[in-house]
Formats: structure tokens, C-alpha cells, sequence
């Protein structure tokens, strides 16, 4: 698969490439087949281990989209998680992801599907910038031109609550940085 994604990627001249993650072992997230068995913070947690897994052995991307995208999915009533609960996971994820000079996106969608907050949350954004995170962008998972920049001023007072000064705007596949 890695080889068959990388000869796709090399012949297109991409801007940049973003990983994400939205089935696991197998299993769509849409359709709840995957938490099928499992309780919430088990779903979350396999979840986790999934993007460990997948950072780790996979490196022709730039940025990592929506780090707990999981939350939208599983009809759990309460569709937060317990960032302690996840916390070494977690951290191994962005360590690996700084470590091999790759970004993260923090995407606005969550605010838009009622779920009050972007992904990942603010936990994250903040353990990444401790951990030496540099490289953030954000987007908007916009499937209509109305919602194409909805989010984007919470999400420019969250970096810097996070203490982010700058995003990364990427042209063929190099990030470029601007203050925010």
C-alpha cells in the first residue's frame, strides 16, 4: 500500500498531503461498525492506537488531519473524551509526527456538527506546542463554499491560547509560515 500511495503522490504535484484516518481494523467509523463490542474509551482508545500505528510506519504525508476525529461517530450520548485517559497515546502520536518534521491540521468541521469544539481540542494543540510541535494549519472540511472559513477566527484564538504565533501554508509540499 505505501508504495502504491507513494507512486500516486510522486506523480501529481500536490500542494501538500494530509493523513487521516477513517476506518480501523477494518472497520468504518460512519456506519458504527467499529465500535460494535466496544465501550467509548476502548473505541477511542483503539482509535488512537490506530494513528500511533499508522504515523509511525507511514511517512508520505504533511500534515495529520483532525487527530480525534473519532469523537463525531460511535452515537455515544457524550461525544467527548478524557484527554488524560489517552494522554501517553496521544503524546507518542504528535512525538512521532514532530520527530519526522510532519504538521497537524486543526480542522473547524466539529463546530459545525454541534459537537463545540474543533479537532482535536485544545488539550492537544497545547501537548503538542510542550512537546516542540511547530507545523499547524487549519482548514474547514467544507463541502459547501458557505462553509468553506466557518470556525476560522475560534480556531486563530485557540493556537494562540495554545501558544501557536504562526500557521503553515504549504506550496508543493513545503510549508511556508505566517503569523497569526
Amino acid at each position: 500500500m505505501n508504495e502504491r500511495n507513494h507512486a500516486f503522490l510522486s506523480a501529481h504535484p500536490f500542494e501538500f498531503v494530509i493523513c487521516s484516518i477513517h476506518t480501523g481494523d477494518g472497520l468504518d467509523f460512519y456506519n458504527g461498525a467499529f465500535f460494535k463490542g466496544k465501550t467509548q474509551k476502548e473505541a477511542y482508545q483503539r482509535y488512537f492506537e490506530i494513528c500511533l500505528e499508522t504515523v509511525e510506519n507511514y511517512e508520505d504525508y504533511d500534515i495529520f488531519g483532525h487527530l480525534d476525529y473519532i469523537i463525531r461517530y460511535g452515537g455515544f450520548r457524550e461525544r467527548r473524551y478524557v484527554y488524560e485517559d489517552h494522554k501517553e497515546t496521544i503524546e507518542k502520536i504528535l512525538k512521532t509526527i514532530i520527530q519526522k518534521g510532519k504538521g497537524i491540521e486543526i480542522n473547524t468541521s466539529g463546530l459545525r456538527y454541534g459537537l463545540g469544539m474543533v479537532h482535536p481540542t485544545l488539550d492537544i494543540m497545547k501537548a503538542y506546542k510542550r512537546l516542540g510541535g511547530k507545523i499547524v494549519t487549519f482548514g474547514s472540511d467544507a463541502h459547501f463554499v458557505k462553509d468553506y472559513y466557518a470556525g476560522f477566527d475560534e480556531t486563530i484564538a485557540l493556537l494562540k491560547e495554545a501558544g501557536f504565533d504562526e500557521i503553515a501554508v504549504y506550496e508543493k509540499r513545503k510549508p511556508t509560515f505566517f503569523k497569526i
